[in-house]
């Protein structure tokens, strides 16, 4: 009776056809975000590799898919139907309007076409050698023969490489006073109060959302005092590799630089991007490499072999195929990303059902991942099944896919294989336990929980 009064009571579910769980749209949320991957993959036992999830600030819902024929269809399918900008708008609040990541149509385009060159091409090598000389300064941070959890090492790796990389700051007190705030603002991802914008009320300085605002306020006017030096010491120059010099410089077809807003959202955009999801990813790679004693041995001799005393180069990346295939398998069996999102704004045909207009459709990352009608032993680690082998872009996505693929993927790539080649061919690590790492949500991301290494130790055989 109380079921049937509350069905009577709530507007029609338009995608209710599609099976997903009978649960409140608030526990499906609270589920989703605090047990994610125990909550997608029993949808998916349960209801298939098409299920239905209603979340608590949609209005209809999301439509998660598993199969590449059904992920082909969404990353191939029209941008102006598949809105990938309104797929992210959880992230808008940290990131900004104008941040590539929430703009969609026209203003995606040509965001995309101004942010593309910086990160690929000739300017490579210059990020191999910045990423390199973090990487051996963290090593000279890290004590000898002494326990320390790897997570803070890696994220300071990251932040430093996104502060010379692409804002162009060489040590000095600038450098050390944005570095301590963007460590603050760049956990504003990780934050609950994304996933409930319900609870994105000002109510004073010391209300959660309060706290935020008044970050973002000052995080924001030092960006913009960084964005003003530069433009003025930009008058001229025309020798720096950075990022930020690089958008300073650039035009879009109209001829319009970038703004001071857009400079700030696109900088933003390229520290949430870079900073937390490439630490996770080295260190569950870290961890997955160390708790396989041949898949280490391997790697080394192969570092030996190609590197060998040498300084690690961008010259050096394209003969390590090993290295690419142990980061590949590690982005496979622990994926950053849950699953990518668009918001349909026409209806579509996906799986073999009709998705009203308005819904939310999910290519689930970590379940195409591991599906065993994929991937052979898909619970296992093992590099080899990607030597000699280029990834399917609709059953390996941990970079998304089609026109929306991460624009940083090049640049993280590099960054991943010069950190483990640098970190593995200079240094013996261990794990300080053996212990299997549990999965835990930091906001959008899927990280270990606590991996602690030590140095020094000779590497098992």
């Amino acid at each position: 009776m109380r079921t049937s009064l509350l069905a009577a009571l709530l507007p029609p579910n338009p995608a209710a056809h599609i099976p997903g769980p009978p649960l409140p749209s608030l526990l499906q949320t609270s589920l989703f975000f605090a047990t994610p991957i125990q909550f997608l993959s029993r949808c998916q036992q349960d209801y298939g590799d098409v299920f239905f999830c209603r979340f608590f600030s949609q209005k209809i819902g999301t439509v998660f898919v598993t199969k590449p024929e059904d992920i082909r269809t969404v990353f191939t399918g029209d941008p102006e139907i598949m809105r990938a900008g309104e797929g992210n708008v959880v992230l808008r609040p940290v990131v900004g309007k104008y941040s590539l990541l929430v703009l969609d149509g026209s203003e995606h385009v040509r965001m995309r076409r101004l942010l593309l060159p910086p990160l690929h091409g000739e300017r490579m090598p210059v990020y191999a050698q910045v990423v390199r000389e973090q990487a051996e300064a963290m090593l000279r941070r890290c004590p000898p023969q002494a326990e320390f959890p790897l997570r803070p090492a890696l994220q300071e790796l990251t932040l430093q490489v996104i502060l010379r990389a692409v804002f162009g700051l060489d040590d000095g007190a600038e450098r050390h006073e944005l570095a301590e705030l963007l460590r603050r603002y760049a956990d504003l991802a990780s934050s609950v109060l994304l996933f409930f914008p319900q609870l994105q009320r000002d109510f004073g300085p010391y209300s959660p959302w309060g706290k935020v605002r008044a970050l973002r306020e000052q995080t924001n006017q030092a960006l913009y005092q960084v964005i003003a030096r530069r433009r003025s010491q930009e008058q001229g120059a025309s020798d720096r590799k950075d990022v930020l010099s690089l958008l300073l410089a650039a035009r879009d077809e109209n001829g319009q630089p970038l703004s001071d807003r857009e400079l700030r959202d696109e900088l933003v955009t390229l520290l949430i991007a870079g900073h937390e999801t490439t630490a996770t990813a080295l260190e569950w790679t870290l961890h997955l490499v160390l708790s396989h004693p041949q898949v280490h041995k391997r790697l080394r001799a192969e570092l030996a072999q190609v590197v060998g005393s040498a300084a690690v180069s961008a010259e050096h990346l394209p003969q390590l195929e090993y290295l690419d295939a142990v980061l590949r398998e590690a982005l496979r069996l622990r994926p950053i990303l849950p699953n990518v999102a668009r918001k349909i704004s026409q209806p579509i045909q996906l799986g073999g059902y009709h998705v009203p207009a308005g819904t939310f459709v999910a290519p689930c990352i970590y379940l195409t991942h591991r599906h065993k009608d994929l991937y052979p032993d898909p619970e296992q680690f093992l590099p080899e099944r990607w030597l000699g082998k280029k990834p399917d872009p609709y059953q390996w996505l941990p970079f998304g896919g089609g026109a929306r693929r991460c624009i940083g993927l090049a640049f993280a790539l590099l960054e991943m294989k010069v950190v483990m080649a640098a970190l593995l061919g200079r240094k013996d690590l261990a794990l300080a336990s053996d212990v299997q790492m549990p999965t835990k949500r930091r906001g959008i991301t899927l990280s270990p929980q606590g991996v602690r290494l030590k140095l020094g130790v000779p590497p098992r055989e």
